[in-house]
């Protein structure tokens, strides 16, 4: 199975040992830095950690279309990851909006845009969409999530 995360952490170390393949894309050198330093420590080399600049952060042109499995969108440029994710995905696929309460007070704000992206889609094809909302247990807060399930293709 083929991953696409966008915004590396504890969440690239949650999913190396469960997928085939995982392209994790980072903005933050440091944070880069650290992720890559953790994933070489557990051997995971079939992971593939790319720091970019926000200029190219959502840019999916060297994957193929339908091709990915799962998409974790985490990070920089939601609506930009939102947008570039769906041709990639595979039918029967999985994306996550992760935080999808962030911005709830800016109906403009990236996360908004990358929300309203993947509800027109879902609603446009008939997938499914679940929220989540729970207490995070590193914080102090409830958070909420977003799924968006792709129908598998009729057989």
């Amino acid at each position: 199975a083929l991953a696409v995360e966008f915004g590396s952490g504890m969440s690239t170390l949650w999913l190396a040992p469960r997928v085939g393949r995982l392209l994790s894309v980072e903005a933050d050198p440091g944070w880069a830095d650290r992720v890559r330093a953790r994933l070489a420590a557990r051997g995971h080399a079939h992971v593939r950690h790319e720091l970019r600049p926000l200029d190219t952060y959502a840019r999916l042109d060297d994957l193929a279309d339908e091709t990915v499995d799962f998409a974790l969108i985490d990070g920089h440029d939601r609506a930009g990851c939102a947008r570039a994710i769906l041709p990639k995905m595979r039918a029967g696929g999985m994306i996550y909006l992760d935080n999808s309460d962030k911005d709830a007070t800016d109906p403009d704000g990236d996360t908004r845009r990358a929300e309203r992206h993947l509800l027109e889609a879902a609603a446009a094809r008939g997938w499914r969409v679940t929220y989540f909302t729970d207490l995070v247990p590193t914080n102090l807060f409830v958070e909420q999530g977003m799924m968006v399930e792709l129908e598998p293709s009729p057989r």
